[in-house]
């Protein structure tokens, strides 16, 4: 202790010397330490505060990924002064996967570009021991890259890779090699981005070639009158399988092209349409060829608000502490209520079907729908409380309020590839199909629990009412 006052005297005695020779230079001295210990408290607090955000931050992310179906939660939080740590569980059914995230966090924190930004986060997965096992043997050491950037205007920037690897495959010989993948997710509060391309998958070897390439996937979304509206759409380039016999010659060969997947939904005069369409560019398997095909499915006329309401109730039952049978069967009440909604809109299903092949062109369209009386019919009572009986009362229902029509066009050629010429001829002794030049032909109308088909009743079998007890 003497020491160190002894110290403080010389130190306070040196320094009156240089005030007395110097006054400017101390001076200086004690405004450049000042400024070092105001910047210092400045990074201090500022670190504090973009901590705080991004803790903040993080938890709204996961609050949106669970309101959006997905079981996750915040396991742990450990924030730091630049950086914090954080635990995540995402549950499915009786599995759990982890996920470790390492967060930056500002004032300082730059990504590519040097940019600055609000944070950037790394994960990790950690998989259950009985799924981590058969992937590390499939995958190697290869590991999932998930980087999330956080912007200062709250959007998250995830980019996913996975890098090429050599799968080992159960069959002696068999060579497996994985294109990997990358893909970025882009989420802010208007707007949902996904872009990107892979997996794709080679074998060859001791076993079948198997080739899938040019596998993309697309998306974008954004709110529009509260909702969100937009499409996505998954497109494969080319999958081609071939199998050789004993002797080496090709025993089968079939090539699929430019197969594409998508789905999307509009807002229509204040109601909602969704869409899906499945198209293939050409299909080749031995004698048979056919494309480019299409099938296509609308469902319009939908109440935008019934469905907002649906969706925010079933992220409050997921957020409760019933369990999971409770949570399920208050949810499919909640179904229920808002199928009866709908249908007194008259919702309406469209359908369509396109294909050529070299035999001609094949088309059809269909449309169904329910009429508004089902809502209002006292049997739906019945089905609420849990009828025994559900399934006969919901047949009797459909057959009273049910409706559809369509027409379907085939090239006789093309009917005698795809089915047996008995079949054929049962069809056209019916009445389901008529034979009109080289095409076979079917209209078909339902109504009231009447089909007509081609002109010709078809009675359905008679549904007998559910006896109590039954």
């Amino acid at each position: 202790m003497a020491l160190v006052c002894c110290i403080n005297r010389d130190h306070r005695s040196r320094l009156t010397t240089l005030n007395r020779k110097h006054p400017g230079r101390v001076r200086l001295g004690y405004a450049v330490l000042a400024a070092i210990i105001a910047g210092g408290a400045a990074i201090a607090v500022l670190s504090d505060r973009f901590g705080k955000q991004s803790e903040q931050a993080y938890r709204d992310s996961i609050h949106q990924l669970a309101d959006d179906g997905i079981d996750i939660t915040v396991d742990s939080y450990d924030r730091g002064w630049f950086s914090s740590e954080a635990t995540a569980v995402v549950q499915f059914g009786q599995r759990r996967l982890t996920l470790r995230q390492r967060i930056s966090h500002g004032p300082l924190t730059l990504a590519g570009g040097m940019r600055p930004v609000a944070a950037v986060i790394e994960t990790r997965i950690e998989a259950p021991p009985e799924y981590a096992t058969p992937l590390r043997g499939m995958f190697g050491d290869v590991s999932l890259g998930i980087h999330t950037v956080v912007t200062f205007d709250g959007a998250f920037d995830t980019f996913i890779s996975l890098p090429p690897s050599t799968i080992a495959a159960p069959l002696p010989g068999c060579v497996v090699k994985s294109g990997g993948l990358s893909y970025e997710w882009y989420l802010s509060p208007d707007v949902h981005r996904l872009s990107g391309q892979g997996p794709t998958f080679t074998s060859t070897g001791g076993c079948p070639q198997i080739e899938l390439a040019g596998v993309t996937a697309s998306g974008q979304s954004h709110l529009e009158g509260g909702h969100r509206v937009g499409g996505s759409r998954l497109s494969i380039e080319r999958i081609e399988g071939l199998a050789r016999g004993p002797a080496g010659q090709i025993a089968w060969h079939g090539l699929i092209r430019n197969v594409s997947f998508s789905a999307g939904n509009a807002l229509k005069n204040g109601r909602m349409d969704l869409n899906w369409k499945a198209s293939i560019g050409s299909v080749a398997a031995g004698s048979l060829q056919m494309g480019p095909m299409e099938l296509a499915a609308e469902l319009s006329n939908l109440d935008t608000d019934k469905l907002a309401e649906l969706a925010r109730e079933a992220a409050e039952i997921r957020k409760s502490k019933l369990d999971k049978d409770a949570q399920e069967r208050v949810l499919g009440e909640k179904a229920h209520v808002l199928l009866i909604a709908m249908v007194r809109e008259s919702p309406t299903l469209t359908l369509g079907l396109h294909l050529v092949s070299p035999d001609g062109t094949s088309v059809g369209q269909a449309q169904m729908g329910i009429s508004a009386g089902f809502a209002d019919d006292p049997r739906l009572v019945a089905l609420k409380q849990g009828d025994p009986n559900e399934k006969e009362v919901m047949k009797q229902l459909m057959q009273q309020y049910g409706y559809a029509s369509g027409d379907l066009s085939v090239p006789q050629s093309f009917a005698a590839r795809v089915a047996s010429a008995d079949n054929l001829r049962k069809s056209e002794e019916s009445g389901v199909l008529k034979r009109a030049g080289a095409n076979y032909i079917s209209h078909f109308s339902y109504k009231a629990g009447e089909l007509i088909v081609n002109g010709k009743k078809f009675q359905p079998a008679p549904v007998q009412p559910p006896t109590p007890g039954n």
